[in-house]
């Protein structure tokens, strides 16, 4: 999974920016020949409202230079060009702290401040451990370098950062024990309260053995339907939450339907997230699905659950109780399976 700009941009989210009397930063760059701006805007990376630019300076000769009073809270920003409109796809974050900033408009972060620096380096390090994990190694690079390196960032704005993204390709007690380092006043930062405490909370909640929650979502057919009209009816039920959009997602239905027939007990249901209505009847005609399928274009599921990947899938037994969550179909799913005489 590469972590690109786009998701950076649209999924974090900082604390509102107040100011304060005592430190200054500077941001200085260039900007791409091919971008035409001029104008530079600096904005709060915000999802709670509607983002105000904190500022606005002009471009001389692709040149520009941002000067302010570093907030009270640490607080994530992005340089745009221009109006957003305009070049809606470009942007580099920042982190708003006491020092000469200086951005690389080439590269993904800027540096010459601790936390901007860190945030570089971090990047550079875990994106490809990440490429590595999805190429089906037998062990998990990601937990060995937090392991290795999670305590000199674990106090500052670049570890939850990280974390925050990453979670949910480690062990939930791996996680948990990240989690009680960080400080106090980080954890009532917006984004990771949103996307990572929040989400863990769900997921610690809800392990193995914990009886299922269920959720109010829509059938293929737009009609009401619940997770408990399938859940918890007597079967052994694994929920496959996937989209028609997601290629790892297609890729596994082969082995999904080999599962489902070599196990004719075990109850198989699909959940659409975040997907258009047509587009996931289309794909559940085109890879022969022939199990039931929800949809759930808000993600309430993902929060109730606590992941934010797909696929993702979760096996309950007859109760509605968890029997395993993050499973594929393969060796370790039939074993539970055969265990349990399906």
């Amino acid at each position: 999974m590469k972590i690109s700009r786009k998701i950076l941009l649209t999924i974090l989210a900082a604390a509102a920016i107040t100011t304060s009397c005592a430190d200054k930063f500077s941001i200085s760059g260039t900007l791409p020949a091919a971008v035409k701006a001029d104008s530079v805007y600096l904005y709060p990376v915000d999802m709670s409202s509607t983002p105000v630019p904190i500022c606005a300076v002009p471009v001389e000769n692709g040149q520009f230079s941002i000067k302010g009073l570093v907030p009270d809270t640490v607080t994530l920003a992005v340089v745009h060009p221009g109006r957003p409109d305009q070049y809606p796809n470009l942007g580099w974050n920042i982190i708003l702290e006491k020092g000469k900033i200086t951005l690389d408009t080439t590269s993904e972060f800027a540096s010459g401040t601790p936390l901007n620096d860190g945030l570089a380096d971090w990047m550079s390090e875990i994106t490809p451990l990440i490429q590595m994990m999805m190429s089906q190694i037998d062990h998990n690079p990601l937990a060995e370098f937090y392991n290795a390196h999670w305590s000199e960032h674990a106090s500052d704005f670049v570890g939850p950062f990280f974390l925050m993204q990453t979670w949910s390709m480690l062990d939930i007690k791996q996680v948990e024990s990240m989690i009680a380092q960080i400080p106090d006043n980080l954890k009532n930062v917006y984004l990771f309260k949103k996307y990572l405490f929040d989400p863990v909370a769900a997921t610690l909640e809800l392990q193995p053995g914990r009886p299922f929650k269920d959720a109010s979502l829509k059938n293929i057919d737009g009609n009401p339907a619940k997770l408990s009209d399938f859940i918890g009816q007597g079967s052994f039920t694994l929920v496959d939450f996937w989209a028609s959009w997601c290629k790892p997602c297609r890729e596994a239905m082969p082995d999904l339907k080999n599962l489902a027939q070599n196990h004719p007990n075990l109850k198989v249901l699909g959940v659409a997230i975040r997907d258009k209505d047509d587009e996931t009847r289309q794909a559940i005609q085109q890879l022969e699905i022939s199990w039931p399928v929800l949809t759930d274009p808000q993600v309430q599921t993902g929060t109730l659950y606590g992941f934010d990947a797909i696929p993702f899938m979760i096996l309950f037994d007859p109760q509605g109780n968890i029997v395993a969550r993050g499973v594929h179909p393969g060796p370790e799913l039939d074993s539970i399976l055969t265990a349990n005489n399906l």
